[in-house]
């Protein structure tokens, strides 16, 4: 900070120094333990924080709770530094995304109770040109659909069978593959995750894939399920009357009143409609 300082000290006849008197100037800046506290120095993390922060991180807790949980005074930026380091660690120890994704699938796949699925895209030539293309090199196939269910998943599903609940959802991976997520209630009524599906598109046959990986992969109690409750996605309700022909297909209530919504919009009495809706 630039700050002066001023010593005076004496000589001893044994040729030591000893300091008399020690004098600080702080004028260029406040004297405050606010302002103290927020320099690098005081917010640098001792190893037991470090490793608090970084286990959080790895919970997807976000920044601002982490800050709360610390002893002492960071900012995002600080937190933001340690995932950064944290990215930079997987990347040097995977090499690329897709090594380190096939390496998280394949430590599922040898959990007891994990499962993968992977479907990939069928070739649409004939088999009669099989034969011709032994010698050539092995043509990459593009992935329609990935399938993944953990150990706590599995035991999800197998304790709370009878509800099922089917939805999609968007934009949550850079590839921009839609996400379906099957889940079930307990029985305190919290959700919880009984398997995931990443999908290249929502068409009627990868939507069909997706759930008979599901019930492939809960072979064992897929007979116990009696409601799946789904949005109004026609192909999620086709392919479930298809695949699991005795369940009863429920619409979401939050789907079906934002729908009659936007349909009574026009409506002269539309509040009247809604009521009778609702009730």
């Amino acid at each position: 900070m630039g700050c002066c300082s001023k010593l005076r000290v004496n000589a001893t006849p044994e040729g030591f120094l000893i300091v008399q008197t020690f004098l600080e100037e702080h004028q260029n800046h406040p004297m405050e333990p606010e302002l103290f506290a927020m320099y690098p120095e005081r917010r640098h993390l001792d190893p037991e924080e470090q490793t608090k922060v970084e286990e959080m991180l790895g919970a997807k807790a976000k920044a601002m709770l982490i800050q709360a949980t610390l002893s002492k005074f960071t900012t995002p930026q600080d937190i933001a530094n340690v995932r950064t380091r944290l990215r930079l660690q997987e990347e040097k120890r995977y090499g690329s995304e897709t090594e380190h994704l096939f390496a998280v699938l394949e430590e599922i796949n040898q959990s007891p109770g994990g499962t993968i699925i992977i479907g990939e895209e069928q070739d649409k030539e004939s088999e009669d040109s099989e034969d011709e293309e032994e010698n050539l090199p092995e043509k990459k196939k593009k992935i329609m659909f990935i399938f993944f269910q953990t150990p706590e998943m599995a035991k999800n599903f197998k304790e709370y069978p009878e509800v099922v609940g089917m939805d999609t959802t968007y934009c949550v991976n850079k590839n921009n593959m839609p996400l379906v997520v099957f889940r079930v209630t307990d029985r305190h009524g919290q959700g919880k995750p009984a398997g995931y599906c990443l999908v290249s598109n929502e068409k009627l046959d990868i939507m069909r894939q997706s759930v008979l990986a599901f019930k492939e992969a809960n072979s064992e109690f897929i007979d116990k399920v009696q409601t799946i409750v789904v949005d109004k996605d026609y192909n999620e309700i086709t392919v479930l009357k298809e695949i699991l022909p005795w369940v009863h297909i429920h619409l979401c209530s939050v789907h079906v009143l934002e729908t009659f919504k936007r349909a009574t919009k026009e409506e002269a009495d539309k509040d009247k409609v809604r009521e009778i809706l609702q009730n």
